[in-house]
């Protein structure tokens, strides 16, 4: 009940707040500037998006290696008070796996990095709700979630277990000691199969519950997200810019050809890159967009009528003075409630954060020029992609990689949430070189959008020297092969069958926002290789027609005004349906796309 009170007060507090805020909604410089960057603060406390973009790198989304055993103890064993509790012989295998972790003998599965993550939810007092059709034991019999008694059917917990066995006294309460017992819990709960009445609700209680808890739904297939698809087109991809509604709920989509036909193959890939609110013809900070709306924040803030590209135009002093001045009618006009001087402070702190991004960037400098202006707005653009975007969708290739995608999904603010698409695997889940090593879980890492070959996570549990062929140096590189997700495994494995050592691998873990910047620092590395796309899917799917503009893009700003390389293209021809019915027609298709991309 209370609740549901303080919800109400929420709701009626927020209503009553914007009834006010569009009575005086841009009838100054300092409203309208208050407004546009409102959400540009991406670090409580007015830290900025190039402060935010620094505490990334610098702090990563890994965990500490003691939290790692922590967790893993609680995982892989059953509690000594659950007496008669018989376990499924699988189970039983499942667990010494576990073991075998902590122990450092094997690597860090896909189901077992999803595990940990949710886990460091939960001991950071962050609720976290998974359904979608048979997500307790997972589609492809991964993830257990919950573990059964094989005589009896009772069901137990392992993280909630492992939640309500922290006390005063336990050691792990030095591992989460901001955390108070039964705070938070994880539920899994298998929905029915209506996708569209499932989604629907979880996109409500995202939006709801906002960072207090991690929303999740989970397609049995990616393909079944077509039944929800006026829930992703009216609501969870564009309920931002209509409304301002801002909501975290993270779709897991498995994905990927391996012969099972149409309807079990794809997550539709194309659907979601098609509403993808960036440019691909110009780097962020420089399309139309970015251009028209930093030319208004200039004229708002100009201190200079000449409007002159090099004279002295902005004063810091009165820009500062300018996002902190608060506007006298919407004052006057608010309530004097405590919880309204709360908010309103919050509001004042995150206005700060354009500020703090200009004063790192022009130091103690006090007037800048309108040339200067546009050098910097042009780098918070692109530092602020991710809080432009309408959503984000990735496709993670390792475990460690999908672990620190969900880190990074939680660890976003309030005004800073965004619906996260990620394209899961099916064949790696059980695969056995798709194991990540327990460093790539460490404090200081973090997701890579972008890996190449000798990069920092391109190195997996179970590669040995019969994984890998030592490449040639980067000047004697003749191709480039961009891919994503599972067909990596198979691109690597024909090159290693193959001996190939003058061709490389890079992938792209994060599809949008669009990593121009990573993508480009590895192409600079091989001048004369050739670029070359490669996908599963038929050429009318995938994210075929995404990247293609956005690699030409990429490369029109690294070449320096020379010669732009093009991309080509390999992958099964353009159909109306995503994948053949014929596991030979499939394996034969698979084939023919591994030749053609070496060839």
């Amino acid at each position: 009940e209370a609740d549901v009170v303080r919800w109400k007060r929420t709701v009626l507090y927020e209503l009553k707040k914007q009834s006010e805020e569009e009575k005086s909604f841009a009838k100054n410089t300092s409203n309208w500037v208050q407004n546009v960057f409102r959400d540009y603060s991406a670090v409580r406390g007015g830290g900025g998006v190039l402060g935010a973009e620094a505490k990334n790198i610098t702090t990563g989304t890994g965990i500490p290696r003691e939290m790692m055993h922590f967790i893993l103890e609680h995982l892989s064993k059953v509690s000594a008070n659950d007496t008669n509790f018989t376990l499924h012989p699988r189970i039983e295998r499942l667990l010494e796996y576990r073991e075998k972790v902590m122990e450092g003998k094997t690597g860090i599965d896909w189901a077992l990095a999803e595990h940990v993550a949710f886990a460091t939810f939960v001991l950071a007092g962050k609720h976290v709700r998974l359904s979608g059709q048979d997500c307790e034991r997972g589609t492809f019999n991964q993830r257990h979630s919950v573990i059964f008694c094989h005589e009896t059917g009772r069901g137990i917990n392992k993280i909630n277990q492992m939640v309500t066995s922290i006390d005063d006294n336990d050691n792990g309460q030095q591992t989460s000691s901001s955390r108070k017992t039964s705070e938070a819990w994880f539920i899994a709960a298998n929905s029915p199969l209506s996708e569209h009445a499932v989604l629907g609700f979880e996109y409500g209680f995202s939006v709801e519950s906002e960072n207090e808890a991690v929303t999740i739904w989970e397609a049995q297939f990616g393909d079944f997200a077509n039944n929800a698809q006026v829930i992703i087109d009216q609501f969870l991809l564009t309920g931002e810019e209509r409304w301002g509604q801002q909501s975290n709920l993270v779709l897991l989509l498995p994905h990927g050809y391996e012969g099972q036909g149409p309807d079990h193959s794809t997550a539709r890939i194309e659907r979601f890159l098609q509403m993808a609110n960036d440019d691909g013809d110009s780097l962020p900070g420089s399309s139309s967009f970015d251009r028209v709306l930093m030319d208004k924040i200039f004229k708002a803030v100009s201190t200079d009528a000449n409007d002159s590209r090099n004279g002295k135009v902005v004063n810091l002093n009165v820009l500062k003075e300018t996002f902190l001045k608060k506007d006298d009618e919407k004052s006057s006009s608010s309530s004097s409630t405590k919880d309204t001087d709360i908010h309103e402070n919050d509001e004042r702190i995150q206005s700060v954060g354009l500020f703090s991004d200009i004063q790192a960037y022009f130091g103690d400098r006090t007037e800048f020029t309108r040339r200067e202006w546009d050098r910097f707005a042009k780098r918070l653009a692109r530092a602020s992609a991710t809080s432009r975007a309408n959503f984000l969708l990735l496709q993670p290739s390792t475990p460690a990689q999908y672990f620190h995608a969900l880190r990074r999904q939680s660890l976003m603010n309030n005004s800073n949430r965004k619906p996260l698409v990620v394209i899961t695997p099916k064949y790696l889940l059980h695969h056995r070189r798709c194991q990540s090593l327990l460093e790539d879980f460490d404090e200081r890492s973090s997701f890579r959008r972008v890996i190449c070959d000798g990069d920092a996570g391109d190195q997996l549990f179970n590669d040995g020297d019969n994984t890998s062929i030592v490449q040639k140096r980067g000047d004697e590189i003749r191709k480039v092969l961009l891919c994503s997700g599972k067909i990596w495994y198979d691109l690597s494995r024909h090159r290693t069958a193959n001996k190939i050592d003058d061709v490389i691998l890079v992938r792209l873990e994060q599809i949008f926002p669009f990593p121009y910047d990573a993508l480009a620092r590895r192409l600079t590395r091989f001048p004369n290789a050739k670029l070359c796309w490669v996908q599963e899917e038929p050429k009318n799917m995938g994210a075929w027609s995404y990247i293609k503009d956005r690699v030409k893009t990429t490369e029109r700003a690294s070449s320096g005004g020379g010669e732009c390389r093009n991309i080509s293209y390999v992958g099964r021809s353009p159909a109306a349906s995503p994948a053949t019915g014929s596991q030979s027609v499939h394996l034969k298709e698979s084939e023919e796309i591994f030749r053609e991309a070496f060839r």
